[in-house]
């Protein structure tokens, strides 16, 4: 990347709404990015920059007298080469110096124009791209006025957004105002970006002063100080230096990122002292990130000695995600080289998944080929991993070829795990033909769990068509799995059209459904499915609603469902109803569980739920269960199991 591009990356950033933490100018594209949070507050104090004056003494704008001559046709060439861009949308390297480029021709002759533009675009995320560019290019030389632009702006999110583009443009023209400036803000998240803006831009010439900048901002938080850039600005002329002096930091001050910026430099320079740098450092957490960075960049530079400085590491499961992170990442480049060397690794889960990283990677560009290996392999976990790699993988490319190659494989659970995969992405993009083929399956239970798992997806998007489909099926029992699985997911949208669907669906599945229904109302409106089920007659699908209604509702709200209970007629439905309570009435409550359970008209029913709940209620208070079993009409069996026996 172009030095130009690299200082005056963030204008652009800024202006997606991306704000990425501590670096706003000068970082490379692999540090990591973070999120700002910043208030409104906060930033709108970037409105009355104290210091503009001076900046503008010192600095005075540039003039550009071509320019302004034809700022017309500047303004409109200008804005015709971002349109085209928004056209073609990229954010690749050449895209964005492109508008870079762009930007280059913006002045205070036309400035305004191209941003009235960039305001006038409809979409949030182009319009802020725009803004970023223009107003941090407007900010190098007029950095008053576009603070004060950036601020006109009425969404808080953008006008943040904007006022960030605005400090990385002033810090890289005059970062001494820009800090002077950042400094004088009130304490806050704010303040704390605009400094690490503008130690950023020191950073870019003066390294060891950037950091004495960097340890003299107290109060200012370190997550929008720009460690990990500075340091590794100073780390490409002075690793030695930039390394102990990041190594004295204290813990929790930034020592963790700028560890990280001289562990990238340093990879780049000398990738066996940078890797044995990194294995010294003493804190855990420390050394494993710096490890990581080395090995991750130098993977991509010389993939034969990384890796065989992972396995100089000791055994952990530290190395063991090392070599399955490395591995997918050599495949990527060479597949081959990377697949001899995971086949001579020791047997075990390591190498397991290794192979499965490379195999995804071999899939990608050789699907057959990778598939025909895998299906000659030995069994064994191995194996087994393997399959699921290559599913996976032609799950994405090619449904038909994934599905021939399944089913040549032998019938496993490795075989069905595959089958499962590349059927569920074929039902996302053709539920009909993927619910035709599952249901002409030979094996009945892998045939009724995918075809549950497709019509219950199915029914998401086009609920009629499932069901029409589902009422076709030539397999009774498989249609009357499918048909309450279908309403269960129309339920958990809108559970009063899912119950007047039931009575159109045949009479065997109607009693499922109705459980379906009841328990998915009982989610969201329990006092609405308890009226509904109120409308049934008496006889199992009742018994079932009530059962699912009580299981759902008691947890949420246990005295309104056991007043409902309580005003029930006596029957099954009743019995049905009061169990459910019971139960979970029994491990918190088991005192009023077993008052409840002698309400039960069933005698069986009755004699379960309160041999149940008295041995919850003799762990939490046995004098006061032995009692009440004494006392009772249990039989003399029952009491024997209930009560401890002297010896």
């Amino acid at each position: 990347m172009n030095g130009w591009l690299k200082n005056r990356s963030t204008y652009l950033i800024g202006g997606a709404g991306i704000f990425v933490a501590g670096v706003f100018v000068g970082r490379s594209i692999s540090s990591p990015p973070q999120q700002s949070t910043a208030s409104t507050g906060d930033l709108a104090a970037l409105a009355t920059p104290p210091l503009f004056a001076e900046s503008h003494s010192r600095k005075p704008a540039p003039t550009r007298d071509a320019e302004e001559k034809s700022h017309d046709q500047s303004a409109k060439k200008i804005i015709a080469g971002f349109r085209d861009a928004l056209a073609h949308p990229s954010w690749g390297r050449r895209e964005t110096s492109r508008f870079y480029r762009l930007s280059d021709g913006i002045s205070a002759s036309n400035v305004h124009e191209i941003v009235d533009f960039a305001q006038s675009l409809p979409k949030g995320q182009e319009r802020m791209r725009i803004l970023g560019t223009t107003l941090g290019r407007w900010a190098e030389f007029d950095p008053g006025a576009a603070v004060a632009s950036a601020e006109s702006i009425p969404n808080a999110y953008e006008r943040e957004s904007a006022l960030r583009s605005v400090m990385n443009g002033w810090a890289e023209t005059d970062p001494s105002a820009a800090l002077s400036w950042a400094q004088s803000l009130p304490a806050g998240r704010a303040r704390d970006q605009a400094i690490g803006s503008a130690v950023s831009a020191v950073a870019n010439t003066n390294p060891q002063a950037a950091v004495a900048l960097l340890q003299s901002s107290s109060g200012s938080s370190r997550h929008y100080l720009p460690y990990w850039s500075v340091f590794n600005r100073w780390a490409t002329s002075d690793v030695a230096a930039a390394a102990e002096q990041a190594a004295r930091l204290n813990p929790g001050s930034g020592r963790n990122s700028a560890l990280q910026g001289v562990a990238s430099a340093w990879i780049d320079q000398d990738p066996e002292a940078a890797f044995a740098w990194a294995g010294s450092l003493s804190e855990v957490n420390t050394r494993r990130d710096a490890l990581n960075t080395v090995l991750r960049n130098w993977v991509n530079r010389d993939p034969a000695r990384a890796t065989d400085a992972i396995m100089s590491l000791p055994a952990t499961s530290f190395r063991d995600d090392m070599i399955g992170q490395m591995t997918q990442q050599w495949a990527e480049t060479d597949v081959q080289a990377a697949f001899q060397w995971v086949q001579a690794l020791p047997d075990g889960d390591s190498k397991n998944r290794a192979v499965g990283n490379v195999l995804q990677a071999w899939a990608q560009s050789q699907p057959s080929a990778a598939a025909d290996y895998v299906a000659s392999l030995p069994a064994g976990q191995m194996k087994d991993t393997a399959i699921q790699s290559i599913a996976w993988q032609l799950a994405r490319s090619d449904i038909q070829a994934g599905l021939a190659w399944v089913e040549k494989l032998p019938k496993n659970d490795a075989r069905s795990s595959a089958m499962d995969r590349i059927v569920s992405q074929w039902a996302q993009a053709e539920p009909r033909a993927a619910a035709d083929f599952v249901a002409r399956l030979s094996d009945v239970e892998q045939r009724k769990k995918l075809a549950g798992s497709i019509a219950r997806e199915w029914a998401r998007s086009d609920a009629d068509s499932a069901l029409s489909w589902a009422r076709t099926l030539g397999d009774v029992s498989l249609r009357d799995t499918l048909l309450p699985a279908i309403i269960s997911r129309i339920a958990e949208n809108d559970p009063g059209v899912a119950s007047r669907m039931i009575g159109e669906l045949p009479a065997s599945v109607q009693t499922n459904a109705i459980s379906n229904v009841a328990s998915e109302w009982a989610k969201s409106d329990p006092a609405g499915a308890s009226r509904w089920l109120l409308t049934l007659p008496e006889g199992k699908a009742r018994q079932d609603g009530y059962n699912n209604l009580i299981g759902r509702w008691a947890p949420a709200d246990a005295n309104a469902a056991a007043k409902w209970v309580a005003a029930l007629s006596p029957g099954e439905s009743r019995d049905a109803a009061t169990v459910s309570l019971v139960r979970y009435l029994t491990p918190g409550n088991p005192t009023a569980a077993v008052q409840w359970a002698e309400s039960i008209g069933h005698e069986n029913y009755r004699k379960t739920q309160l041999e149940a709940a008295l041995g919850s209620w003799m762990k939490t208070d046995t004098t006061a269960a032995t009692a009440w079993i004494n006392r009772s009409t249990l039989s003399d069996d029952v009491k024997r199991r209930l009560l401890p026996q002297s010896r």
